[in-house]
């Protein structure tokens, strides 16, 4: 067994990126989601949208980063 190991992981590496590869480029023959039109495309309303949107994000993030602030002063010594 110990002789078949080094063969296994060299055959492994090739396999298992064929595999990725094909499960990000092919989707597994799902419809992809459609493109965003080019910005100076977009009406207002949907500028608006992705705002709020961009909004929301940047909020969850700012709390995680307080958050992880927080618990890094509140640790023991």
């Amino acid at each position: 067994m110990r002789e078949l190991l080094p063969f296994i992981l060299i055959v492994a590496c090739p396999l298992a990126m064929i595999f990725m590869m094909r499960g990000m480029h092919g989707q597994g023959g799902k419809q992809q989601a459609e493109p965003k039109l080019p910005r100076e495309e977009m009406s207002i309303d949907q500028l608006k949208h992705e705002r709020d949107e961009l909004n929301e994000l940047i909020g969850a993030r700012a709390e995680q980063i307080v958050h992880a602030r927080g618990s890094r002063r509140e640790a023991p010594r």
